[in-house]
């Protein structure tokens, strides 16, 4: 049953499914919000939904970009969506390599729990869209919806063999929040 105390999040990848995926994003200027991505998260945020970003980035940790670099990258995309009108609640991002054995890079839901913690969030009631298998795996270690959203074939039956729920866009994946969203919850019967 849900926790009225607590705020239902949408927690979202950021490259590949907010912004173009640079692969190891180190330059600002690079920074691009993909088409229809702002009229997406507009919509989230009148249904109420906390907007928290949670990523991987570990192109720190292999030593492919600096700190400094992966900083930069985030105040532009923040500035990006903040011109958008779009404040995000939270942005988590896990700078590891993949053998650093931490708990915070997707599929584990470290920046999930994280999140959670932090800004009182009810994580049954939560969505993770996210353009790979990882991100949707994230979501159902919390028991969070997962979604992912991408054209890309491989991807596409990736996330279908996962149980995952697949869009081509943002705005398709909205439109299917909105429907469960809206849905009666399921409530347990008891025996008299």
């Amino acid at each position: 049953m849900p926790d009225p105390r607590r705020r239902a999040a949408i927690f979202l990848d950021r490259d590949g499914t907010l912004i173009r995926d640079a692969n190891y994003p180190s330059d600002p200027a690079g920074v691009a919000a993909i088409p229809g991505v702002a009229e997406a998260l507009h919509q989230l945020q009148a249904m109420g939904f906390a907007l928290v970003v949670v990523s991987n980035q570990s192109g720190v940790g292999r030593g492919f970009i600096t700190e400094a670099q992966a900083a930069a990258v985030d105040a532009q995309f923040r500035e990006v969506f903040s011109h958008a009108g779009i404040a995000f609640d939270g942005v988590y991002y896990c700078p590891h390599s993949p053998d650093a054995g931490c708990d915070c890079r997707k599929p584990l839901p470290g920046l999930l729990l994280r999140a959670q913690e932090d800004l009182d969030l009810s994580l049954a009631d939560s969505f993770l869209i996210g353009d790979k298998v990882e991100d949707g795996q994230a979501a159902q270690a919390v028991g969070a919806v997962g979604m992912l959203v991408t054209a890309d074939p491989e991807r596409v039956r990736a996330g279908l063999a996962s149980g995952l729920v697949v869009f081509e866009k943002l705005l398709q994946a909205v439109l299917a929040v909105r429907g469960i969203a809206k849905a009666p919850r399921a409530t347990a019967i008891r025996e008299p």
